[in-house]
This record gives C-alpha cells, sequence and structure tokens, in this order.
C-alpha cells in the first residue's frame, strides 16, 4: 500500500518562482493499525504536526486526527513511541519526547475508536532530553534512553520511577523492554535490552 504526505492547506501559488513548502516526515512510530508521523514544512519555519493514523480495510492509510504544533510552536519532536492494546486491553498510548525539556503521554479517547487524541501528562525531562523511548508490552512502563541514561516512567501518571546510569552507553539499533515491573511496582525482571 501507499501512504501520500500532503500539506494542511493546499494554496495556490501567486509566482511561478517560488515553490510552495512540502512536508518532510521526521519522526515515524507504528503499532497494529495504528501509525503515528511528526512533520515539518520545508520552507517553513517552525511549523510541526503531529498526525494519528489508522489502516484501512484494504491496507491504505488515512490520517484519523491532526495536532498543529502539538508541543508549541517551532518545538520539535526528539522521539515517538506508540502502543496499542493487545487483545482485553484498551487505551491506546503514545509518548512523544521533546528535546531536552519534557515528555508528553498521550491518550487516546476510546469512545471515539481512538480517533481523537490528547496530551494527557506532561512531565520534565531536566536536561535529560532523549535518543529514544519505548513503552512495555502492556503499556504500563516507558523507558527513555539518552547517552548512558535509562530512565523508567509509570506510563500511567508520567512518574519516573528509577534512573539508571550507564556511562559510555551508547543508542544503536533499538530500545526493546522486555518485562514489566511487578504489580505494585518493583525490579525489572526481564531486564532492558539495548
Amino acid at each position: 500500500s501507499e501512504l501520500e504526505v500532503l500539506p494542511h492547506n493546499r494554496v495556490s501559488k501567486r509566482s511561478q518562482s517560488s515553490s510552495l513548502p512540502t512536508p518532510r516526515i521526521y519522526r515515524v512510530d507504528l503499532s497494529g493499525d495504528t501509525m503515528v508521523t511528526m512533520e515539518t514544512l520545508t520552507g517553513a519555519t517552525g511549523f510541526n504536526c503531529l498526525k494519528f493514523w489508522r489502516r484501512g480495510d484494504k491496507g491504505g492509510w488515512s490520517v484519523q486526527n491532526a495536532k498543529s504544533e502539538p508541543h508549541g510552536r517551532g518545538v520539535e519532536v526528539s522521539a515517538l513511541a506508540l502502543w496499542t492494546p493487545n487483545d482485553g486491553q484498551t487505551g491506546s498510548k503514545l509518548c512523544a519526547t521533546v528535546g531536552e525539556s519534557d515528555l508528553g503521554i498521550w491518550d487516546a479517547d476510546e469512545n471515539t475508536k481512538q480517533d481523537a487524541w490528547r496530551c494527557a501528562t506532561k512531565a520534565p525531562l531536566p536536561g535529560m532530553g532523549s535518543d529514544a523511548v519505548q513503552f512495555s508490552a502492556d503499556g504500563t512502563v516507558l523507558v527513555v534512553f539518552r547517552g548512558g541514561i535509562v530512565s523508567i516512567w509509570d506510563a500511567r501518571g508520567g512518574v519516573q520511577i528509577t534512573k539508571i546510569h550507564q556511562p559510555g552507553f551508547k543508542f544503536s539499533t533499538g530500545l526493546h523492554l522486555t518485562q514489566s515491573p511487578p504489580e505494585g511496582g518493583g525490579a525489572l525482571g526481564g531486564g532492558i535490552m539495548l
């Protein structure tokens, strides 16, 4: 199937010598039949758009929701992680980290078949930022990685559980949380694979 990215508002240009800005996707994540993209417009200063996509029955993708400047004008998202529920679970989530300032946890509105999203939680990442983020398999834990620091968060409330310092640790191919903490907290049983 094919995905076509178009500017938000089609406009006609008055001059043949100038070109219209074109969209550029700079972050993307996919989970199940849901995809999320962060886009900017080339030639446009500081414009960002967060788009939520849904795969149709015939395999094509369509935009279900779009949020212009979701974290403020000109603020680029440094990492995205999308989690969609498995059988018997509800409530898709998205984590978007913003530069070195904060993370936002977005929730899908279950009453509208996950087509309406809202930023439910913002938490500071003072001086940390992120190179990668990942949800646990059950969507309750969030791992944020940046240059030798792995921080583990409660994804339901945006509260940091712990921070692991590993000087010299490098992010290379992926971040995968192998097991969630036991109910009520505690240590990670399966550990973190980087």
